[in-house]
């Protein structure tokens, strides 16, 4: 199967992904929790989002056995490490260009809590909710 049909076949399939959750580690004295690590979708015959969240930094790749494809990378504010908070991501436009499957949004809204992240992605006129869990 050429690239551009497993990388299609890969986004449909994750089209239709579920939720997948954690516990909070959270800091019970201050409320506020570190976002800092991987997030992953349930798998959906063999294909899932991933997500890796460091310094300000959020990426999605799209992944299936034998390819990953970039959705979404950008960056956020400090202040927005906080459970319960909304995070506003400006896209790293230079590096969605080079992606196939790459958002064209100019910024992207997180819901942050509990372990886990949530959002909407839109492509070729569907929009679906997303939510991953923190892996471990």
């Amino acid at each position: 199967m050429n690239p551009f049909k497993t990388a299609l076949a890969t986004l449909l399939l994750l089209l239709t992904v579920s939720a997948c959750g954690g516990e909070s580690e959270s800091d019970a004295s201050s409320g506020s929790v570190s976002m800092e690590g991987t997030y992953l979708s349930e798998k959906n015959n063999g294909s899932q989002m991933i997500a890796i969240v460091k310094n300000g930094v959020i990426k999605i790749t799209l992944d299936d056995e034998s390819s990953s494809s970039l959705y979404w990378q950008g960056t956020f504010a400090d202040s927005a490490e906080q459970s319960g908070s909304k995070i506003v991501s400006k896209a790293d436009t230079a590096a969605l260009k080079r992606s196939i499957l790459g958002s064209q949004d100019k910024r992207k809204v997180f819901l942050y809590e509990d372990d886990v992240l949530e959002f909407e992605m839109s492509m070729m006129g569907t929009t679906r909710d997303v939510t991953l869990g923190r892996e471990g």
